[in-house]
């Protein structure tokens, strides 16, 4: 099996390990916490995760690009490993402090002091979990079982000892006890390939200058991405949060696994950037907005049209007006698909970090605002609105830098099949959703008839795809300039 191909072999299985284990979970905790519950855990877990995200200061993405550029050199990828997770270590404990100074002074309704703990043990192991290492090495056999085990685990755990509405901090502590496992793990695995020195402690400040960039990059998408949920707590109540929290987490579930796709992306592009091999990225990008858009298309359709029944299935009768979050950000996998191919999975690797810099922190610009006001007038409706247009504007801003350094031309034998796909999407879901039959049965209906479209549709259109661009030992010339 050739590079690529166990690279997408094992992260798919990932990605549908990370898909299936909230698929088993959230429609018991849904029911059993209800909105306001669950609004207090996700409201605190979206502090937790803006901190972890903003303090790595774009370490996974920097990790996996230098010691991807460095896969012969072990004693560079263990400088690079303990120094990134040296610098990691050192901002997290800065905001940690942050955070607990903004819960003491500045938060209007207090976190019970259980969960707040709770969160500071999920921060403390995060610097150390370091999946870029394994995945810039390409170590996804290992990431894939030690991903089952500690979930077999936590499924387990939740069905034995979370059986109250009150068990909302117990159900949080087992969340953070997985963390400490996956850390532990990792440090186990990765301490056996990479020999630490006291000397690395030395040469950190070399990585300052490109973190930077970086930093202020990923601290402006934490910004929008994570503060949503920050946001609407703040004005509102643990309910909204709740029901809108509900509607976003079904999204991402779906996002987790087009994101993960394009995760395989990252170490290619970074090769090919360090020769500057501009006719092979071409090849690449092309190929990826084609797979995107041929399986984002349908599935965002279905989304939209399916919202009801998704979310009576998986999140209970309580959670119905999720169903509206859920119709206006239904285009998200799309867009946040295309707008991290063009400016994680591209901008980066090409050395144009200050672009995706200038991108997001325009659209940080001009969202935060917008989603404050939004909130205020318009509850969760309007942080969901809010969401959409961020993105998109993250989206637009990114594919206008992009056009500079890749020759990229859409014609006609690109949008003949997503037209066939998109037709025949709405006819069969708006079908299935007209039956008159119970939730988990549409949406069973929905999940086969999507299966079903795409398969057919990948043998109709079989000449649309090159998925040997992918693959080093198959790569077919091309020209540089892609017709799509």
């Amino acid at each position: 099996m050739h590079s690529f191909q166990k690279r997408a072999f094992w992260q798919i299985l990932n990605s549908i390990i990370n898909i299936a284990y909230p698929l088993f979970t959230f429609p018991y905790i849904t029911r059993l916490l209800g909105p306001h519950n669950l609004g207090i855990v996700n409201y605190l877990d979206s502090f937790i995760q803006f901190i972890v995200f903003i303090a790595a200061l774009g370490i996974p993405i920097y990790g996996i690009k230098e010691i991807a550029a460095n896969t012969d050199n072990k004693e560079e990828q263990s400088r690079l490993l303990y120094q990134l997770i040296i610098i990691n270590f050192l901002f997290t404990l800065l905001f940690i402090g942050g955070f607990l100074t903004y819960n003491e002074l500045i938060i209007t309704n207090d976190f019970p002091s259980e969960l707040v703990f709770l969160g500071v043990l999920n921060l403390f192991a995060s610097p150390f979990i370091a999946d870029w290492y394994f995945q810039a090495n390409e170590q996804y056999g290992f990431l894939l079982f030690r991903n089952m085990a500690i979930k077999t685990i936590l499924i387990s755990f939740i069905f034995c000892f979370v059986n109250d509405s009150n068990d909302y901090i117990l159900y949080y502590f087992l969340f953070t006890a997985v963390n400490i496992i996956a850390a532990i793990s990792n440090i186990i695995i990765y301490s056996r390939q990479a020999v630490f020195k006291f000397s690395y402690f030395t040469k950190i400040k070399t990585h300052l200058n490109p973190l930077l960039v970086l930093f202020t990059t990923m601290g402006c998408i934490s910004f929008y991405v994570y503060l949503d949920t920050i946001i609407l707590g703040y004005f509102k109540s643990y309910q909204e949060v709740g029901i809108y929290s509900a509607g976003v987490k079904i999204i991402r579930i779906v996002l987790y696994f087009i994101l993960t796709t394009l995760s395989l992306l990252l170490p290619i592009i970074s090769s090919f950037a360090k020769t500057l091999n501009k006719h092979e990225i071409n090849n690449i990008t092309t190929q990826a907005i084609k797979i995107i858009t041929f399986i984002g298309l349908p599935l965002s359709t279905g989304l939209y049209i399916m919202a009801e029944p998704i979310v009576l299935l998986i999140a209970g009768k309580d959670f119905i007006d999720a169903s509206i979050v859920i119709k206006i950000t239904s285009p998200l996998p799309i867009i946040i698909g295309l707008s991290n191919l063009f400016g994680i999975n591209l901008l980066v690797p090409l050395g144009k970090s200050r672009m995706l810099l200038i991108a997001v922190f325009i659209s940080c610009l001009i969202g935060i605002p917008m989603q404050i006001l939004m909130t205020n007038l318009f509850s969760y409706i309007g942080t969901a609105i809010s969401t959409l247009l961020i993105e998109s504007f993250v989206f637009f801003i990114c594919y206008f830098f992009l056009r500079k350094y890749i020759s990229l031309s859409i014609g006609k034998r690109f949008w003949k099949p997503l037209t066939y796909m998109t037709i025949a999407s709405l006819v069969l879901f708006s079908y299935i959703n007209s039956l008159n039959t119970e939730p988990i049965m549409k949406v069973s209906f929905f999940f086969f008839a999507f299966c079903a479209l795409v398969g057919v549709g990948l043998f109709l259109f079989k000449g649309f795809f090159n998925l040997n661009v992918f693959n080093p030992s198959l790569r077919l010339a091309s020209p540089d300039k892609q017709n799509l």
